[in-house]
């Protein structure tokens, strides 16, 4: 989720603005899909959106996060995100913020914060951008 609608196969550049929304519905569905390395969110049995990820020893590097353009706004993304990094802190493991997205996640949610690898917070010190919220 970012600023603008991505078309498929696009990506956020470390230089779009972010927008961070907490309004997922409660009918959302997360899980982690492994075959396809990413968490998958679904809403009424359609994919709304997923993280990719990478698995590497004792920790899960988010690459890319991506909803649908007509899924987009509702908070989906943030609950995705949300719900991933609870599932890798069950587990055990930390977490590598590439995508754009969890890093802003992260800066704005102090408990993730201690998720991200231990002396990785200068490489992945997120900087949100101030904007609204709740697009």
């Amino acid at each position: 989720m970012c600023g603008r609608v991505l078309g498929p196969g696009e990506r956020v550049e470390e230089h779009e603005e972010v927008v961070v929304t907490e309004e997922a519905p409660a009918a959302a569905v997360v899980a982690d899909n492994p075959g396809e390395s990413r968490y998958e969110i679904q809403v009424g049995g359609r994919l709304a959106g997923f993280a990719e990820y990478r698995r590497g020893a004792g920790s899960v590097a988010f690459d890319h996060t991506e909803t649908e353009p007509g899924s987009q706004g509702r908070g989906l993304a943030s609950e995705l995100i949300r719900r991933a990094l609870d599932d890798v802190r069950g587990q055990g493991l930390t977490v590598q913020p590439f995508c754009p997205f969890v890093k802003v996640f992260i800066a704005r949610h102090d408990e993730y914060k201690d998720l991200v690898a231990a002396g990785q917070g200068e490489r992945f010190g997120p900087r949100p951008r101030q904007g609204r919220a709740g697009r």
